[in-house]
């Protein structure tokens, strides 16, 4: 061992020249670094262990369900909510029978396609057995009374874990349960599964590193969209009957639109935020304080959509948070007779969705002329709006993304939109390149400014209010009612080509700009429709091609838009555009 005289002689030696002291201090450096990774290394593997200990709790669980014969089951998977409910109020079928079908479908189907988180299934069928007897009393709980839902796993719910899909959150069991989830329960609806979520529920492809990678249940080669990609698989795959999804930029549309069932966006300002877990961001997020994120129903149709959002939307809901808007659902417009106008587009003006969406809004349009004044309405500045989304996204979203992991490496689809941030001059040099061959479509999206003041965040927050009274204004100037368009530009990719930032623009606007929507399932894609062209030939087009290749045979969607506060007017025009497509097919 060195002692201090002989420790201070050979610093003294080997650092008394400029070059001797360079190197010293390289060396310093590239041990401290060396240091930091090998930490960094046996954190991650750590958190690791937690989410391998997480899902083999859960897939070690076994599960005794009541038996229910193959022809009642059959009868019950083909039943929406809304008959559900009636079978069970009138003791055609117990909740009980109906409760062991779904939790059987979703333990077997749903865990095979990774679509489950936390399964509640003893719990689910001990309150199906109370529903039952309450029943056979002459007792009623609501309108969902017996009904089991399924919920996203950053919703929280007492005795459970709401995860984010990021492993730090598991040492946080939740403490509380949501209070649109309290509201449902108190109407009779029974929770019996909670469904799987991307990383940091921030990305439309929809794995995580403790429940793993949800897939398709049209092709288990594609993604089933995110962040609501886990509600919407389960609907889909008939594993359960109605969910809970949310979003913030499509999250409810988007994997709605991929895996082909019905969902919606309600105004964000009807709805508690009251216990709903997020990624914690910290000082350098808020993401959720400017575009404001929203829930909503996804179901098999639009009449189980109203049933949901009429049980949502009473005075119960103000009640338990006095910040909501106090606006109870309006059965009224459901019922209302005149002649609507409904503006539609399917070109955004910088990106045009695939053939099979301009065609079926064609066709809606058409069939609904006889009903309705039928419009083409360009969305103002659409470009800039999606821009400022972008904008958004980024600065409050994706760069204090690892701050939230709190060590955990993020999935591959987190990798791309890290670096950027990490090396914004790389990408500056990158984006000039681009520019001089032509890229200008995907420079003008992607640039972003990563070391954003509070006086430009500011200048941002305003250019978003402005958006807000312009499309308004637009909107009102054209006389509309409602607007249909494309719900996403493309269908399902396959997994680790969810490239598809630009195809979000159709539903991301809305968001920025606050106005309820919702996805209706229109068909499956034809042979002749598998395919995507445009005039741009850049990045862009080509993540577009790929989406569309052997696409034959996968479901998508078109969406309805109203202003805000109409959400009933957009349920409305929802379930006229699902009598012109009348799609109700399932893959499994």
């Amino acid at each position: 061992m060195f002692g201090s005289k002989k420790l201070k002689s050979f610093f003294s030696s080997s650092l008394r020249t400029p070059k001797h002291l360079a190197i010293g201090l390289i060396s310093i450096y590239s041990g401290l670094k060396i240091i930091s990774y090998i930490r960094s290394r046996l954190h991650n593997r750590r958190l690791l262990s937690k989410a391998k200990k997480k899902l083999k709790s859960k897939l070690s669980q076994q599960f005794t369900f009541p038996q229910v014969s193959e022809e009642t089951q059959q009868y019950i998977l083909s039943l929406t909510v809304c008959e559900l409910s009636q079978a069970i109020k009138s003791q055609k079928l117990s909740s009980v029978s109906v409760m062991s079908t779904y939790c059987q479908r979703a333990y077997n189907i749903g865990r095979s396609l990774n679509l489950t988180a936390e399964e509640c299934f003893k719990e689910a069928l001990l309150e199906a057995e109370k529903c039952d007897e309450e029943t056979s009393k002459g007792h009623s709980r609501g309108p969902l009374h017996g009904v089991p839902i399924s919920i996203k796993d950053h919703l929280e719910m007492l005795g459970y874990t709401s995860s984010v899909g990021l492993i730090c959150k598991l040492d946080n069991p939740d403490t509380k349960t949501a209070n649109i989830i309290e509201l449902l329960k108190s109407q009779g609806a029974i929770p019996f599964v909670r469904s799987n979520v991307p990383q940091g529920i921030m990305w439309i492809e929809c794995s995580n590193k403790i429940y793993g990678r949800a897939e398709n249940p049209w092709d288990r080669s594609r993604i089933p969209g995110g962040s609501s990609g886990g509600e919407s698989g389960l609907v889909s795959s008939r594993s359960s009957p109605l969910g809970i999804g949310s979003d913030i930029g499509g999250s409810i549309r988007v994997p709605c639109s991929f895996c082909g069932v019905y969902g919606f966006r309600v105004t964000p300002q009807r709805l508690s935020f009251h216990g709903v877990k997020t990624p914690d961001f910290g000082d350098s997020g808020g993401l959720d304080f400017v575009l404001y994120p929203s829930f909503g129903p996804i179901g098999r149709c639009v009449d189980d959509l109203i049933l949901f959002m009429k049980t949502w939307l009473c005075p119960e809901m103000n009640i338990k948070d006095k910040t909501i808007v106090n606006l109870p659902f309006d059965c009224e417009v459901l019922d209302d007779k005149r002649k609507l106008k409904i503006g539609y587009f399917y070109d955004s003006g910088i990106y045009k969705a695939a053939e099979c969406y301009v065609g079926a809004i064609d066709k809606c349009c058409e069939r609904l002329r006889d009903k309705y004044e039928i419009v083409k309405f360009d969305v103002p500045n659409c470009k800039e709006i999606f821009i400022t989304f972008f904008r958004l996204l980024n600065t409050c979203g994706n760069i204090p993304m690892l701050d939230a992991m709190q060590g955990e490496d993020p999935e591959d689809y987190y990798k791309v939109p890290i670096f950027m941030c990490d090396h914004p001059y790389l990408f500056s040099m990158i984006f000039a390149l681009m520019r001089k061959i032509g890229w200008n479509r995907v420079v003008d999206i992607l640039q972003t400014d990563i070391n954003i003041s509070a006086e430009d965040y500011v200048t941002l927050f305003r250019r978003l209010i402005r958006q807000i009274d312009e499309t308004i204004h637009a909107w009102e100037s054209a006389g509309l009612d409602a607007l249909i368009c494309p719900a996403v530009g493309v269908v399902a990719p396959e997994h680790g080509k969810s490239d598809i930032l630009i195809s979000l623009i159709f539903c991301s606007i809305w968001n920025v700009v606050r106005f309820p929507s919702g996805n209706v399932p229109v068909g499956l894609v034809k042979k002749n429709e598998a395919f995507y062209e445009d005039s741009y030939h850049d990045a862009f087009t080509e993540c577009s091609k790929v989406a569309m290749e052997d696409s034959e045979g996968l479901p998508y969607g078109i969406q309805v838009v109203t202003l805000p506060y109409k959400d009933e007017l957009a349920l409305k025009v929802m379930k006229d555009v699902e009598d012109v497509f009348k799609f109700h097919s399932f893959p499994l």
